[in-house]
């Protein structure tokens, strides 16, 4: 018998129950997706229409990867689930895990926690509400312990299937004795460790087919699950191996389905990041457009601003300019007033003084008439002499100045001189 390999799941025989109100103890040996070995030790017992499975022991084996990463065995739990999502002070974490299905003619209440580790000793009570007999498939996981309340699903183990029956019956490629008490014990072995003739090849790809079309069925996107490349592997293998025709028929069905579920996760993942990309184009380009309407409108501004700067500059080079203009030209304005003033006093100054006859007169007869009076009339004719020889002297000493700063001459002459600008 050939050695199974390390990704091989393992979907273990069904189990009957006998009779009304027996029980039956089994062990049955899974396999996970990554080597491990599990042994599973529970009891099956129906009493009427009411099914109890009570879990009583595992041991496990770890794969050589496993046993390098993970030394403490104590750490790596079996765990199954009866939903899925929150499991209140526990989380699951690393691979997906799913919940056994109860079947329609089935009662079963869910549990509070929603998971069960298989070396707590659970157990598990359904009740059949139509005909004699129930299937249930419970998928068993492998999870390390990380921390408080943290587990991490390294492994998937292959499915356990439960039958009841009210009928009595004995389990294929199983074998046992009721005890005294009435509990039936027994072993069931794996697939791997039958001895071929107890499942043959076309068995074995009937159920591996039913597998694969329920993953598929699951499947949302790539990469696809390692069981599920496994079991598509195992079964391109047993293609060889079947001569029945009908059963090729449908392992080609379903590799055909396998490759075909590929090809449109791929087409849709593609489409996904083609429709991605384009959106990030898009953006980008978007992002493009606003950063060059900024440049533009920057642009636009600098150059608004660059004239308004030369406008100010020549604006403040045209008022300096005028201001120099209206300076000069009041500076020579007044200047030219300046000068008609002066010129105005040193005229006035040097006209003779207009006698009045009548004062001469009045001076003379005074004088004679009385001394004092000529006494004070000469001093007074003398003083006035004197002023109007002081007032000429001060006279010609100024139209010489301004004749000689205007640049002109003073033409000769004695007595009263008038002075023509």
């Amino acid at each position: 018998m050939s050695k199974p390999s390390k990704h091989y799941a393992l979907l273990t025989l069904l189990t009957l129950l006998t009779v009304v109100g027996q029980a039956r103890d089994v062990k049955d040996t899974i396999f996970s997706t990554a080597g491990d070995r599990v042994i599973v030790n529970y009891t099956i017992s129906q009493s009427g229409q009411q099914m109890t499975v009570k879990f009583n022991g595992v041991q496990k084996k770890l794969s050589k990867s496993h046993q390098e990463k993970y030394r403490k065995l104590d750490e790596i739990a079996v765990v199954m689930f009866d939903r899925t999502g929150n499991y209140h002070d526990m989380k699951f974490e690393g691979m997906a895990t799913e919940a056994f299905m109860v079947p329609s003619n089935l009662s079963y209440s869910r549990s509070e926690d929603g998971y069960f580790l298989l070396q707590d000793a659970p157990s598990l009570s359904f009740s059949i509400t139509q005909g004699n007999k129930a299937q249930l498939a419970v998928p068993l996981y492998l999870a390390h312990y990380e921390k408080k309340h943290r587990y991490r699903v390294i492994a998937r183990c292959g499915t356990l299937q439960l039958s009841a029956s009210a009928r009595a019956g004995r389990a294929p490629g199983s074998a046992g004795s009721v005890g005294q008490d009435g509990v039936r014990e027994e072993t069931i072995t794996s697939t791997e460790e039958l001895a071929g003739e107890a499942i043959s090849p076309a068995e074995e790809a009937s159920i591996r087919i039913s597998s694969i079309r329920s993953m598929l069925d699951k499947a949302t996107r790539l990469p696809l699950s390692e069981e599920l490349t496994h079991e598509a592997e195992m079964l391109r293998e047993l293609r060889f191996k079947v001569t029945d025709g009908a059963v090729k028929g449908q392992i080609g069905e379903v590799l055909e389905a396998y490759e075909n579920k590929k090809q449109e996760l791929q087409a849709q993942a593609d489409a996904s990041q083609a429709g991605a990309q384009a959106a990030k184009d898009s953006e980008a380009r978007a992002e493009q457009a606003r950063q060059d309407s900024i440049a533009a409108q920057q642009a636009l501004q600098a150059a608004k601003d660059k004239k308004d700067l030369i406008w100010l500059v020549l604006g403040v080079v045209g008022l300096i300019g005028a201001y120099k203009i209206a300076s000069q030209v009041y500076q020579n304005w007044s200047i030219k007033k300046m000068q008609r003033k002066m010129m105005d006093s040193v005229n006035k100054m040097a006209s003779p003084a207009t006698k009045n006859p009548l004062d001469e007169l009045t001076k003379v007869t005074k004088g004679s008439a009385n001394p004092l009076g000529r006494t004070v009339a000469r001093g007074q004719q003398e003083a006035e002499k004197k002023v109007k020889t002081a007032a000429q002297r001060e006279a010609e000493a100024a139209k010489k100045k301004l004749m000689e700063k205007l640049g002109r001459k003073a033409s000769p002459g004695g007595g009263n001189k008038n002075i023509s600008i």
